[in-house]
């Protein structure tokens, strides 16, 4: 018997050998050559690096997506770039997104021709091909048969601009709204458009409104509240 178990001495233990995914066990004698090892290896490296690139490229281009709703502007929107704005748009009477037959509390009329967010501050979202970079969705709703202009301030000229349409054409710092006919069903006098507002930083933006002889002025929340 041996002296060890004799005095009571505890067993020797045996440890583990782990071995690598994919690899064979360092206690077994390989039948792998080592050039087969070593195209086993690139090839775990090559398939961990490309899972890793795609899931990279996935989060930057939604990351980056531009918000809906906004004007397309030809070869530079495709591009990426951001669109410059005009001095003067047109609105498109075709293809309203919906009828109302009065404005809401929510857009409570102006003069009577258009009906606008007034009361609450919009939510402003990055965009990359965005007249100034920041955009800021809201609808538009014209009354029928009455004409209106939307127009910027001159200082603003270099900050914002607007534009409103199903597609909106591009932007500017005025628009033109012509008078547009009745719709063919329903007996609802206002058109509602999609649109908004771009600008560089939020900010409280004044809007002129122009029917006829009468002008008013409005401000618009944008990103941040306005004043009282």
């Amino acid at each position: 018997m041996d002296d060890s178990h004799a005095r009571g001495d505890p067993a020797p233990t045996r440890r583990r050998r782990c071995a690598l995914p994919g690899l064979p066990r360092p206690d077994r004698p390989s039948v792998l050559p080592v050039s087969a090892w070593l195209r086993r290896l690139v090839g775990v490296a090559v398939a961990a690096g490309l899972f890793f690139v795609a899931a990279c490229t996935a989060g930057s281009t939604s990351a980056r997506s531009p918000a809906t709703g906004t004007p397309a502007t030809g070869a530079s929107a495709a591009a990426g770039q951001r669109a410059k704005p005009v001095a003067t748009a047109t609105l498109s009477c075709s293809d309203p997104i919906g009828t109302m037959p009065s404005p809401t509390s929510a857009q409570p009329g102006i003069l009577d021709v258009v009906a606008l967010q007034t009361t609450s501050t919009l939510h402003v979202s990055d965009t990359s091909d965005d007249a100034y970079g920041l955009f800021a969705k809201t609808g538009l709703m014209i009354h029928v048969g009455r004409a209106a202009t939307l127009t910027l301030p001159a200082d603003w000229a270099g900050r914002a601009a607007i534009a409103w349409g199903n597609p909106a054409s591009e932007w500017a710092t005025s628009l033109q709204i012509p008078t547009c006919p009745s719709p063919t069903s329903g007996q609802d006098a206002w058109l509602v458009f999609p649109g908004g507002f771009s600008l560089d930083v939020p900010a409280c933006v004044p809007l002129q409104v122009r029917a006829g002889s009468e002008v008013s002025t409005v401000r618009v929340a944008v990103g941040t509240p306005c004043p009282n």
